[in-house]
């Protein structure tokens, strides 16, 4: 009986199970149904409105994209279909995209090197690059015209044949038809850090999607999307291999499964080793900038941007320019000008019309509101010269009515004056210190590039390339007479002034040795200019390349030869010339021999000082990027009978007195000059050989004291670019004044020599300091006590501060200060040089002259950056007889106790 009640039971557990099995597969089945037949019909029944007009659909959510409306029955059937549209608008290619949403800089830069620099990583990637839409001088995601509304998307493919380029259009298209949404992954590249690394970051894709308008596309684009941050190093743009390394990396790190790529950079520095050319503009932008130009040649091309001008300065702004456009007329006789601003010119007679005392609202612009006094600056040029502009012109007429969009935007109206700007005769760039802002430089900076290139082509349209920075205007400089060969191969860059009048006097003089000796130069100069009443003619900075002091025909020789030589090298010598050292006797200068030079530089005064309170008591003018004595004479209407040369025979040779019965000895020079002989000499142009030394001047008359005084408390650094770098190194030491700047002057010769001695100099006056608590409130008890200075020589900034203790830096020329300054290292914890603040500097970027715009000054800004962080230190000492510590000590006594005081 058991037996059988047991088997009943066992039949029944297993019928139970087989029931539970059948009922688990009917449910599985039902549920692949509905994913496979139901589902794809709900999620794919979107529809789509074709783009085929420019402007492109502004619907930034892609809503309204029609699809057809395909069945799947089965899973392959969806892998059919997405390979049908992969076929369709990937070339039969795997479709892998790389997407830059926004490039960096806008379209008014020179290349759109960065959009360039995509194109080529695409290249590398193997992936199909997106043309990404155009509009209001941007290329980014957000416009809303196709690329090739700027851009000749023919010739791109021309200059790029191993590149796949899509639209944005068929990019959008392509994300909306496939059913399996393409996966996607986000690589952002920005400067940081001692080597190149990646690291992920947390996914902002919301952020993406609404500021960068990427909710146009159907990308698989969330939370779980990955987003990496790459690191570009600070070494790349020092290394001789730098990009090589930089390009190898960034290929390796952008490999990526994902369909779409999104990248983006904010480096302003070429990422990638080749050089490439612009990128080619659309041919209906061609031919309507050639319109313009032929309709116009010969002509003067003005550029004056006024947005961030301030309302006061308008009028006198507006009448130097007048002044400069009128002088430029009557020199060249040329009567044709082209006028190219960001003020709306087109709507000046109706803003006029409107006689409001209300600013003028722009609706569609990014410059809105238009205060009365820019349209009466506006108003005063337009009544006094007869100029054009592209829409005087009517040029384009049938895309500004079509496009009202963006020609209220300037995109295209930019562009046209840019080309046009750069094919003119004559170009006048934008007005200097208060008429200008340096938001509005950016433009005029790009056509004297691409204008420098023509010049050095020896363009015969093209008749002056470089501008100079006249007391005005910076204005391309040194119009061609008629008389000049037009095969001359000498780009003069004369100064822009006002021609000299009969009675006016000038004074000059030659550089030489380091910046600091010229600075001195310049600082005694301007006294004599003042004392004689002559106008100062002021040569630019040598920078690298520097002559030191020679007699003055060899000093003179040297200067020119200099100049000549770089000037030839830059215009003439291609790399693969210098490599083969040409035996040519025309290019012999191209050979190794000359490479010595091709680090030489020069820069104006005024793009470093402030000479607006000078200016006040004295004329200047510049004498350009050239020492050619004849150009000189020629550029001030005088000769060398008219000159006066004050020659030495020796160095420190000469000792100026303003006082005839100075009882003042003569130290170091040889031969007293007094000024009041000076004053008899009726030359029209003084021109002095060396100037340098801060004993060469003894003033003695209370008017002359004064101007020495007022000389050194107002000709200051006012470049922004090093007061920023500077101010923020002096907060992260604490703070103007709550540390101590230390200045070792190492160098050479007598320097080297007297070191030690220096040294021990230094030590005992910073303990003085430390012990009488100069800077109050600091933790000075390891003077004391060695046990603490070996645990506090360990301390980091920050801990140094957190403990407050004595901060120190020290400005030295040493390469290892660490070692070479070991004695004070030894005897003082928390000292710091710029070496600890390496990745701050890196910050400051590329920066050069225009004089040579691909010679980097950041090694010639250092010493500057050392000074100004050293001299607002709360106690400065510095090394006897050292250049460099006298300008620090006036510095730091001038914000210490507001003013000048002698040293040495």
């Amino acid at each position: 009986m058991k037996k059988k009640t047991s088997t009943i039971s066992i039949s029944r557990d297993w019928r139970k199970r087989i029931l539970y099995v059948i009922f688990s597969l009917i449910i599985l089945c039902s549920i692949a149904n509905f994913m496979l037949v139901i589902l794809p019909r709900t999620l794919y029944s979107s529809e789509y409105v074709k783009i085929n007009h420019a402007p492109e659909d502004k619907n930034k959510s892609g809503q309204g994209i029609e699809v057809e409306k395909d069945e799947f029955s089965h899973i392959k059937d969806i892998h059919k279909h997405d390979k049908k549209v992969d076929r369709k608008f990937c070339y039969g290619l795997e479709c892998k995209f790389l997407l830059a949403y926004y490039p960096p800089t806008m379209e008014i830069s020179t290349t759109n090197i960065e959009f360039i620099t995509y194109i080529k990583l695409a290249e590398s990637l193997g992936r199909i690059m997106v043309l990404t839409n155009v509009g209001s001088n941007k290329i980014s995601t957000c416009q809303h015209f196709p690329f090739d509304f700027y851009y000749d998307v023919d010739k791109l493919k021309e200059m790029f044949p191993g590149v796949k380029f899509i639209s944005q259009k068929d990019f959008q298209k392509w994300s909306y038809h496939r059913y399996d949404k393409p996966s996607t992954s986000h690589y952002y590249l920005i400067n940081g850090g001692e080597q190149n690394s990646i690291m992920p970051v947390t996914s902002y894709s919301d952020t993406l999607r609404k500021k960068w308008c990427l909710d146009k596309f159907q990308l698989k684009l969330n939370d779980k999307t990955p987003f990496e941050q790459l690191r570009v190093s600070w070494n790349t743009w020092e290394l001789e291999d730098g990009r090589e390394v930089l390009q190898e990396f960034l290929v390796n790190s952008l490999q990526d499964n994902s369909k779409v790529l999104l990248i983006r950079h904010d480096i302003r520095q070429p990422l990638l080793l080749d050089e490439f050319p612009p990128l080619p503009y659309a041919k209906h932008i061609r031919d309507s900038s050639s319109k313009i130009i032929n309709s116009l040649k010969p002509y003067i091309a003005i550029q004056w941007d006024i947005q961030h001008i301030a309302q006061y300065a308008l009028p006198e702004c507006a009448h130097n320019l007048l002044t400069q456009v009128q002088k430029t007329v009557d020199i060249s006789s040329i009567e044709n000008v082209y006028f190219a601003s960001d003020y709306p010119l087109r709507y000046l007679n109706e803003i006029v019309s409107l006689n409001s005392s209300e600013p003028f609202f722009q609706p569609s612009s990014i410059w809105r509101h238009i205060s009365v006094s820019h349209t009466k600056a506006m108003e005063m040029i337009a009544t006094t010269i007869p100029f054009q502009t592209a829409d005087s012109l009517g040029v384009m007429k049938h895309l500004q009515d079509a496009l009202k969009d963006e020609f209220e935007n300037s995109g295209v109206r930019n562009i046209l004056d840019k080309l046009v700007c750069i094919e003119a005769d004559i170009y006048i760039g934008l007005p200097r210190q208060h008429c200008t802002n340096p938001m509005d430089l950016k433009r005029s900076k790009v056509v004297v590039e691409m204008r420098n290139k023509l010049w050095n082509n020896l363009s015969k349209d093209i008749k002056n390339a470089f501008y100079t920075l006249s007391a005005e205007f910076i204005f391309a400089a040194s119009l061609q007479s008629s008389t000049t060969s037009e095969t001359s191969t000498e780009p003069t860059t004369k100064p822009s002034l006002d021609s000299p009048s009969c009675d006016e006097r000038f004074l000059t003089y030659l550089p030489h040795s380091g910046f600091h000796n010229q600075h001195g130069s310049l600082m005694n100069a301007m006294l004599l200019s003042y004392i004689t009443n002559r106008t100062l003619i002021i040569p630019p900075i040598l920078i690298y390349y520097i002559n030191p002091y020679k007699p003055y025909n060899t000093l003179y020789e040297l200067l020119n030869k200099t100049v000549t030589i770089k000037k030839y090298r830059m215009t003439h010598c291609t790399n693969v010339t210098i490599e083969n050292e040409s035996s040519d006797d025309d290019d012999d200068l191209c050979s190794e021999e000359y490479s010595e030079y091709d680090k030489f530089t020069m820069l104006d005064w005024e793009q470093l000082f402030d000479f607006s309170e000078i200016k006040k008591y004295i004329k200047i003018v510049h004498r350009g990027y050239d020492f050619s004595l004849d150009t000189l004479l020629e550029q001030f209407s005088t000769s060398k009978n008219e000159t006066f040369f004050i020659v030495e025979s020796q160095h420190y040779d000469f000792r100026y007195f303003d006082n005839d019965h100075s009882e003042e000895g003569l130290e170091r020079f040889k031969k007293k000059i007094f000024t009041s002989d000076l004053l008899k000499i009726d030359k029209k142009l003084l021109h002095f050989h060396s100037l340098f030394s801060h004993y060469r001047i003894v003033l003695e008359q209370p008017k002359n004291i004064h101007f020495n005084h007022l000389i050194h408390s107002n000709f200051m650094i006012n470049n922004l670019k090093l007061l920023n770098i500077s101010n923020k190194i002096m907060q992260i030491l604490g703070g103007k004044g709550f540390y101590f700047g230390l200045h070792v002057r190492v160098g050479d010769g007598s320097f080297q020599n007297r070191l030690n001695e220096n040294l021990k100099f230094i030590n005992d006056e910073l303990k003085k300091f430390l012990k009488n608590n100069t800077i109050p409130s600091l933790d000075t008890s390891y003077l004391n006590s060695n046990e603490k200075k070996k645990e506090y020589s360990t301390y980091s900034l920050q801990e140094c501060l957190a403990h407050n203790l004595p901060i120190i830096y020290i400005a030295t020329d040493a390469k290892k200060p660490i070692k070479t300054l070991k004695f004070l290292y030894d005897r003082f914890p928390c000292i710091f040089t710029l070496f600890d603040f390496n990745t701050d500097l890196k910050e400051f970027g590329k920066t050069s002259s225009d004089f040579a715009p691909n010679i980097d000054l950041l090694k010639f800004y250092i010493p500057i950056i050392d000074y100004l962080i050293v001299s607002y230190g709360g106690v400065f000492i510095g090394t006897v007889n050292s250049t460099f510590s006298r300008m620090a000590y006036e510095v730091h006594d001038l914000y210490r106790d507001g003013e000048f005081k002698h040293h040495f």
